[in-house]
């Protein structure tokens, strides 16, 4: 049973939609206010997606109705090199998504990862409804969803105390990582919970050059050796980091046992496999 404090009351969902204002291929299932502005969700193209703010806003989630499992966007599929990654031979027992969108993070690795309990912490309640009533969210006990913001969420005494073998990093402002999530002190937080062989995943979308360059920087900065992979078709690139060095040539290998775990090339999905900038020495004055 998924854990979820009681969220301040959420406004009634809005269904009436003036669909003449969407392309012809798209139909709006549902219309309803969130804490940062409207969820809608679409079919289009044989796809149900989520978008926040509007109707040709970008998507931020996407499922099969007809096959619920499968994995649509490439981002996703690049997740299960976070697994492959680790060495100390442990089954994966403890897995932190920050943002939920639709789900399909934790629906994967509650799929692929047989021991793992996946703690999802959503900022806003009426993206937790929605992926329950149109996305397939899992109900599971091994699946908790937390309303919070997960700046507060990260530095709970509790949480402080917790250590987690995988962090999903994949949360969206529009199109930028809000500035909460994306500041030295919560990567420092994230440094501190995450295992020693832990793998902390950054999601970083592209349609901003310099905010990705940015965020990729501050990542770097606190984690350094870390690697980032492009997906070969989404405007996406996944951050792979942790408390020791992970290179490309690790990453290339971890590819590949990946592929084995999941049962399909993980590799058609990747573009390219890159070292994250050195970053610049800090420059004193005399």
């Amino acid at each position: 049973m998924s854990d979820i404090p009681a969220p301040p009351p959420t406004p009634p969902a809005v269904v009436a939609v003036d669909e003449s204002a969407s392309p012809s291929s798209t139909r709006v299932l549902l219309r309803r206010p969130g804490r940062f502005g409207d969820v809608f969700v679409l079919e289009e193209d044989g796809l149900r997606v989520m978008r926040f703010g509007g109707i040709e806003a970008a998507d931020q989630s996407a499922i099969d109705p007809t096959a619920p499992d499968k994995v649509i966007f490439e981002y996703i599929r690049l997740t299960t090199i976070g697994p492959a990654l680790r060495t100390d031979g442990r089954p994966l027992r403890r897995a932190l998504a920050i943002g939920l969108g639709g789900g399909a993070w934790p629906r994967l690795l509650l799929t692929t990862q047989r021991r793992v309990h996946v703690e999802a912490v959503e900022i806003d309640p009426a993206v937790v409804d929605v992926a329950r009533s149109h996305f397939a969210l899992p109900d599971s006990p091994r699946l908790s969803v937390i309303v919070d913001d997960a700046a507060h969420y990260v530095v709970r005494p509790d949480v402080m105390t917790s250590r987690y073998d995988l962090i999903l990093l994949d949360a969206f402002s529009g199109d930028a990582m809000p500035d909460a999530l994306s500041t030295p002190a919560f990567f420092l937080a994230l440094k501190r919970i995450l295992a020693d062989d832990g793998v902390l995943m950054v999601n970083v979308a592209l349609v901003s050059q310099d905010h990705a360059d940015a965020i990729v920087a501050r990542v770097a900065a606190m984690f350094p050796g870390c690697s980032q992979v492009r997906a070969r078709l989404d405007e996406n690139q996944l951050v792979f980091a942790g408390k020791r060095p992970l290179p490309p040539d690790a990453v290339s290998v971890a590819i590949g046992r990946a592929s084995v775990a999941v049962g399909f090339d993980v590799g058609r999905d990747v573009a390219t496999v890159e070292a994250c900038p050195v970053p610049a020495p800090a420059v004193t004055t005399p």
